[in-house]
């Protein structure tokens, strides 16, 4: 013969509500989480970005620079 315990049944009950609280809770965690890593990963390249222009616009001007240095160089020779 089965007895209905309420306070077990509330007990039970409460229990999986609880459960999935915490589960949307979590979901909603690693999908914050997530955005957060999308952000950050978006702004990582965005400075890989800038430096490899940055980069690229130095080497231009070293080469200008030794160009140059070559050319007076030469006419200093030819003195």
């Amino acid at each position: 013969m089965y007895y209905f315990n309420e306070k077990s049944f509330i007990d039970t009950l409460l229990g999986n509500v609880v459960k999935i609280i915490m589960s949307h809770n979590v979901a909603i965690f690693f999908q914050d989480l997530w955005n957060l890593f999308e952000h950050v990963t978006e702004s990582k390249n965005r400075v890989i970005d800038s430096l490899l222009k940055e980069l690229d616009e130095s080497e231009e001007q070293y080469a200008r620079n030794l160009k140059s240095h070559t050319e007076i160089i030469d006419q200093l020779i030819g003195m």
